[in-house]
Parts: structure tokens; C-alpha cells; sequence
């Protein structure tokens, strides 16, 4: 192990070293004593990536493979080792509720990552163990290519793998993180989405992304890159004085996930996803009112018949021939839902004139309007 953190440690006399030592006395005893030794390795090998504690272009992989060997922690393959090391995610968490997201190393474009969802910050490993160990390897790396739904890439990038190891018999609530990429979530005419377990995931902007263009340091190629990405739906105008600003107010694409596997971004073109009125989902005869609860109508929005979560759905009436020709919709100014994991949403409503009626169903998402849906003719009495 020593000779394997020599190739990749720049100094033999660096803090590394001493935690090795540690991991292997502590290993005489058992491998679940030398786990917490073992973690303090793997985060000193995250640490030093891409540093002068690093050899340049040095293999750490048959290190974090020896550290595997000699703790508890579940097991991990070389191959994923390296992918990791060399250009993705390579962190320890779970032991600092506050530590920063884990991004990708190195800085590419579009910048990716995980961070923790919720305000309580990072998870820690669970069920607690004896000796406590919530700490846990976080890892990730970019695929060639990775499950879209027949969707192009979003802005080319195809995705990556990302997962934990912690020790064995504990586990990590993947719920409570997200993962993301720092790509426009609207472009154009398309809405670029996360897809996961070939599932298009309602998408929450990460915040890891907003940070990087506020910082002094972040990379200017890539930013310049991003920022061209927005300036480029508007009027043309100078990119690097101007980018921070824009880029904020943008949103950038991400969400949370049930679990591990390919984490693929499609860009879905908005104009062609299908609203649709499942059965059961028509409007039924009701009487007038303006309570805005007496109807409803269910509509469902897909792409390559997967669902579409976040569609905002409106509502318009037409069809009585009286005068004034159409009611007027409760609750006002329209009935308005938002599609759920499901693609579905329940839009209730009320008109507020009697007559026979059809509604129609408008969808938008983004920068972009979907096609739209109208229901079979319903009655509206008077009360």
C-alpha cells in the first residue's frame, strides 16, 4: 500500500502516509476498526487530486483499491476507481453536514455534480454502526453514452454513473440528494432534463451551478462556454463582462433520485410533447358556479411515451352558442396544474354559465408550448 501511495503522493513525507499507518495497526484488530483510517486515505487521495500533492497523471486507483482490501467498506472495482480519479466525482462525505457539493474534476463543460437536497445537508450512512462510521465514499464518473429516452443529449453531454460505498450493512438515503449538470434547463425550443431509470425526473435546478458563476476563481472557459449557451436565445451581445449576470437568472439542470445507476440528460423538444385525456379524465355534466371546484379534467404529457413531469397545464372553454358565447372558467384568471412524476395532473374547474362546453388543454414547459388537448362536449346546467 505504502509503495502504491507513493506514485501517487508527491511527497513521502505527506500527511497520507501517517493515516496508512494508522489504517494498517488498527487493521490487526479488524477491518471494521481500520475503516474510519481507511476513509481518512481515500479523503486525503480527494484532496490531493489535481494539487502538487499529486504526482501528474499519476494512477491512484490501485491505492483506493488497497484501502477497499483492508476496511469494511463494500467493494469497488479498479475500473471505477480510475474513471473517478481521473475525471469525475472522487469524495468522502457524510461525515460534515456542511461540506461543499462534489463537482467533477476536472473543471469541464458543462460542470456536473452532486450536493445534498434538503437543509439538514449531507446524509450520513445508516443504520449507525459500532464503532459510528457515517462517513462514505461519494464517486461518479461520465459515461459515453447513458439511457435518454430517444432523446438527443442535452447540449451533447451524454451523462455519468454516480454511487456510494459505505460500510457494509449500512446504506446511504439516496432521496436525499441531487445530482446535476450545469446546463440550461431551457434552450431554444427544448427543455433539457434529467433521466433516470428511464424516467424523465421533474427538475431541480442545482444550486452548485449558480455558485460556480459567482465565484472569483471559476474557470473562465467554461463559464464563457455557458454563458454563450444563454446569450445565444437573445440579442447578440459581449459574453464575458456580461455572463454572471445572465446566468443568474437562468436555471440549470438536475433533480433528486430513489437510487444509483446511469444518469443520462435528454433535450426534449417542447412543441412535440403530447397532452392527452386518459380514461376517466373527461369533464362530466355539472351545474354553474364560480366556486371553481365543480369539474375537472385529467391530462396526461408525454414524449416518446414517457411522461413529462413539471408541464404547466392551462385551461380554456368553448362551444355554447349563446351570448356571450363561452362561460367564464373559475378559478380565474384560468385553471391552471402542474404534471407530477406521473405526467398527470387534475385540474379542477367551474363555468360559470350553462351551456355545452369542450375544454381544451394548453401545455409550457420552459420556453416552449406543447400541443394541446380538447375534451369531449359536457353539459353545464344552471343551479
Amino acid at each position: 500500500m505504502t509503495k502504491d501511495a507513493q506514485v501517487f503522493f508527491s511527497d513521502n513525507k505527506d500527511p497520507v502516509f501517517d493515516a496508512i499507518n494508522l489504517m494498517q495497526t488498527a487493521y490487526k484488530t479488524s477491518p471494521a476498526a481500520a475503516t474510519p483510517y481507511g476513509l481518512d486515505v481515500l479523503a486525503d487521495v480527494a484532496a490531493a487530486r489535481f494539487t502538487t500533492r499529486q504526482v501528474p497523471n499519476s494512477d491512484g486507483g490501485p491505492l483506493v483499491i488497497d484501502v477497499f482490501i483492508c476496511t469494511n467498506l463494500a467493494s469497488f472495482d479498479l475500473t471505477s476507481a480510475r474513471a473517478a480519479l481521473s475525471a469525475g466525482v472522487f469524495e468522502v462525505r457524510g461525515g460534515n453536514p456542511t461540506a461543499p457539493a462534489a463537482l467533477n474534476e476536472p473543471a469541464t463543460n458543462p460542470r456536473w455534480g452532486v450536493e445534498p437536497r434538503f437543509a439538514a445537508g449531507w446524509p450520513e450512512a445508516t443504520p449507525a454502526l459500532t464503532p459510528a462510521q457515517p462517513r462514505y465514499l461519494l464517486f461518479g464518473y461520465p459515461l459515453g453514452s447513458a439511457p435518454t429516452l430517444g432523446l438527443p443529449a442535452a447540449d451533447g453531454f451524454t451523462g455519468f454513473e454516480v454511487g456510494t460505498r459505505s460500510s457494509a450493512g449500512t446504506d446511504v438515503d439516496k432521496s436525499q440528494l441531487r445530482v446535476g449538470a450545469c446546463i440550461l434547463a431551457g434552450e431554444g425550443p427544448s427543455a433539457n432534463r434529467l433521466i433516470h431509470a428511464n424516467a424523465i425526473i421533474f427538475n431541480e435546478s442545482p444550486s452548485f451551478c449558480q455558485a460556480l458563476v459567482l465565484a472569483p476563481n471559476t474557470n473562465t472557459t467554461w463559464l464563457a462556454s455557458l454563458a454563450h449557451s444563454l446569450t445565444s436565445l437573445i440579442a447578440p451581445k459581449p459574453l464575458f463582462a456580461k455572463a454572471p449576470m445572465h446566468l443568474l437568472d437562468g436555471e440549470f439542470t438536475g433533480g433528486g433520485m430513489g437510487g444509483w445507476s446511469p444518469m443520462g440528460f435528454g433535450a426534449i423538444p417542447v412543441a412535440s410533447i403530447v397532452l392527452s385525456i386518459p380514461p376517466g379524465g373527461q369533464p362530466v355534466n355539472s351545474v354553474a358556479s364560480n366556486a371553481g371546484t365543480n369539474d375537472s379534467v385529467v391530462v396526461k404529457a408525454t414524449i416518446n411515451n414517457a411522461p413529462v413531469p413539471g408541464v404547466t397545464i392551462t385551461l380554456t372553454i368553448a362551444g355554447n352558442n349563446g351570448t356571450p358565447a363561452n362561460a367564464i372558467l373559475y378559478p380565474q384568471p384560468q385553471p391552471q396544474g402542474v404534471t407530477a412524476a406521473d405526467g398527470t395532473v387534475k385540474v379542477y374547474f367551474s363555468a360559470g354559465k350553462a351551456g355545452g362546453y369542450t375544454i381544451t388543454a394548453h401545455g409550457a414547459l420552459e420556453n416552449g408550448t406543447t400541443q394541446t388537448v380538447t375534451s369531449k362536449l359536457f353539459n353545464i346546467k344552471n343551479p
